[in-house]
């Protein structure tokens, strides 16, 4: 439940297809078609999915692993989990405000809140816009994300710009209100998020 919450699905939700838990390094499988259990040794070959390739029956987010073999998340999964952190509605459980008002300053390591809101300079306009959003920006090298008001991704962009007005189409999102998430590349950490609205 807790991979749910950081927005992981079921590795064989959708069955064997594509995208299924829309996480790349998850062999696609499905759990109730082909009702495969642990692997009887780290060396077996079972079990297999539509495609022929090994199921990650190891996989927290597998019903299989409830046998006894929960014991992984996959390096997509972990970077879709660090993608939600992000989110304005999770950030703050992080930051060191919040663990100190926790109590929980001396059991997290200084690297796991590093982000320091507002240092990356920028303006976003129009807002409300209709299909092209536009950042006024220092020279940046990172990402930009979009999330709904769920709290889902949306919309994911890494970027390397020199400094000034830089352009996002954004027409394919539909119409509602969204959060804007702009993030220097890891060593430096500063970020910036915003809630924008699209007509």
């Amino acid at each position: 439940e807790f991979g749910h919450w950081l927005d992981l699905r079921h590795t064989f939700e959708s069955g064997c297809t594509y995208p299924n838990d829309f996480v790349d390094d998850t062999p696609p499988c499905d759990y109730f078609l082909d009702g495969y259990i642990c692997p009887a040794s780290d060396t077996s070959t079972v079990a297999l999915n539509c495609e022929g390739d090994l199921i990650n029956t190891e996989n927290y987010m597998d019903y299989a692993g409830s046998a006894g073999c929960y014991r992984m998340f996959t390096e997509g999964q972990v970077e879709r989990m660090y993608d939600v952190l992000y989110h304005p509605s999770r950030v703050t459980l992080w930051q060191d405000e919040n663990l100190m008002a926790t109590g929980l300053e001396e059991y997290c390591s200084p690297s796991v809140s590093v982000a320091e809101e507002a240092q990356v300079k920028l303006k976003i306009f129009p807002n409300p816009f209709v299909d092209v959003l536009t950042l006024e920006v220092t020279a940046f090298n990172g990402f930009v994300r979009i999330f709904d008001t769920q709290g889902r991704m949306v919309e994911a962009k890494r970027i390397k710009h020199a400094g000034g007005d830089l352009t996002l189409d954004l027409a394919s999102l539909e119409s509602g209100m969204f959060s804007i998430v702009v993030e220097h590349e890891s060593g430096d950490s500063r970020w910036h998020s915003e809630r924008i609205i699209k007509q």
